[in-house]
């Protein structure tokens, strides 16, 4: 390593805070990540996607995480019943497989993983420390220290210990959900479409697919929202609901009751958990979409979640973390070698913008086709059957965005994007003059066959108070973490 440049102070060490004071060190900068946790820890974002691994070569941790015991990855499946009875050829698949791209955009290792994020995220954290990283475990951050505009110090409280202010030359928050800048600035914004709510938990035994395809990621479509199934190593399934209003109204209390009533709500996944057990405590996070109006200033900026965070459809959140990540190491770089350049804050704004927009754009659009089931029911049908899952030359450039590769295609995007707007818009007016009125046909057919209870493991934790409707809304700014906080800052991805 070179004599250091400068000094940057990075808010957590989550997959953003590691890649950019990874990319940072190997820079020449001094840099500290300031972690209120212990890791390993739990966190939930389980599912990767292809385009990080481009990132992970470019740190040197590829080779890696490739021999690290992680599930590979190598394609997304949403599924779709055509009733809540569904089995066979009348469960609809659409398949995104990750090498299903037009030649000139395949990598050189094309697939993701399934990851136990406790695992994934220490290992990150270790290759950091290992190029030069300085790490403050169980430290908070209680605020950013600013002078006229300009962040100069961050307030530390070490193990409960008296806070102080440490000097800093640039600050990262990479803090996640806590959105620990935008929070200080009071410009944090729920989206006004996408209003969902989410709980999710481990289960062991849950029927996989065979083959190579037990890797795959699983979608469900289902009323105003979705489930996922993640398989994890030692036959661990990560199972959540996402739902949007006005379905989560309807919603309880108990995070457990919720998903298991989810389960037995339909047949063709009830059968998915005849023989699971449950491993992990169910969690509920609730408004899980938001944006902050903020991503820099004098001094510094922001990554990640600590931006925004759209949904988990389509496991955005690592990679949204990882690239966001990459580009502020330059910036920063950019912004102190050249006398704190203003313009390249500007470059990092506008890229954030447009970062944002290409990801939420067309989430809010399957949103909107989610409304009405004979409208998602297409999508699925035509990209998957009719088409080949996503098998031609336009939709395998829009495959491209559901790798990851946000930035690419932006042009099919839009068309993809415009074209769902108008058909979630006019469609359901169409299926209505037909006899068709979307989800109502569907609950009539509801299963009705006997309830499933999925029994506990032995040394299962049991639910803590406060773990249950903990959202983006929550403040969690102090430096004794309850277990209620803990929950509030995790983030779906």
């Amino acid at each position: 390593m070179t004599q250091s440049k400068g000094h940057v102070t990075v808010i957590g060490s989550g997959p953003g805070g590691c890649v950019v004071a990874t990319f940072l060190r190997q820079k020449g900068y001094c840099v500290t990540m300031i972690e209120r946790e212990t890791f390993p820890r739990f966190h939930v974002g389980e599912s990767l996607l292809p385009a990080s691994q481009l990132i992970w070569e470019r740190m040197g941790i590829a080779e890696q995480l490739q021999h690290s015991g992680h599930t590979f990855k190598y394609a997304g499946d949403f599924r779709i019943g055509r009733t809540p009875v569904s089995h066979g050829k009348d469960i609809l698949s659409t398949i995104g497989h990750f090498n299903n791209f037009p030649r000139k955009d395949l990598a050189k290792r094309p697939y993701a993983y399934q990851v136990e994020r406790a695992v994934f995220d220490k290992q990150l954290q270790d290759f950091a420390v290992a190029q030069g990283v300085e790490l403050w475990d169980e430290t908070s951050v209680e605020k950013v220290v600013f002078e006229e505009d300009r962040a100069v110090a961050v307030r530390v409280r070490h193990r409960g210990e008296a806070a102080y202010d440490k000097p800093t030359d640039f600050v990262v928050d990479a803090s996640g959900r806590r959105c620990l800048i935008a929070r200080q600035l009071d410009c944090v914004e729920l989206d006004p479409e996408i209003r969902t709510s989410a709980v999710f938990g481990h289960f062991q035994g849950v029927t996989r697919d065979p083959g190579y395809r037990q890797g795959f990621f699983n979608g469900y479509f289902i009323e105003y929202g979705w489930m996922w199934f993640i398989p994890l190593a030692n036959d661990v399934m990560s199972v959540g609901l996402v739902q949007n209003e006005p379905a989560t109204s309807q919603w309880g209390n108990d995070a457990e009751e919720i998903l298991l009533d989810a389960i037995n709500r339909y047949e063709f996944i009830q059968t998915r958990f005849v023989k699971a057990t449950q491993v992990g405590r169910v969690r509920r996070l609730k408004d899980l979409a938001y944006t902050t109006r903020q991503f820099t200033g004098d001094g510094w900026l922001s990554i990640g979640d600590a931006n925004f965070f759209v949904d988990p459809l389509y496991s955005s959140g690592v990679q949204i973390a990882h690239s966001t990540g990459e580009m502020a190491a330059d910036v920063i770089c950019d912004y102190l070698s050249n006398g704190r350049n203003s313009k390249a804050l500007s470059k990092y704004e506008k890229y954030i913008h447009a970062y944002r927009r290409t990801v939420f754009g067309p989430m809010r659009a399957l949103y909107r086709m989610m409304r009405n089931y004979e409208i998602i029911e297409g999508y699925v049908q035509s990209t998957g059957h009719w088409f080949g899952n996503f098998n031609n030359w336009f939709l395998r450039r829009a495959n491209c965005w559901g790798s990851g590769h946000f930035d690419r295609y932006r042009w099919v995007l839009r068309i993809m994007e415009w074209g769902a707007k108008q058909y979630a818009r006019w469609g359901p007016y169409f299926f209505y003059l037909r006899g068709d009125d979307g989800w109502k046909a569907y609950e009539r057919n509801r299963f009705t066959g006997p309830r499933l209870t999925i029994p506990k493991a032995d040394n299962l934790q049991s639910p803590e108070a406060g773990t249950t409707g903990q959202g983006i809304g929550d403040a969690v700014n102090s430096p004794v973490r309850t277990e209620s906080e803990q929950v509030r800052s995790l983030s779906v991805e």
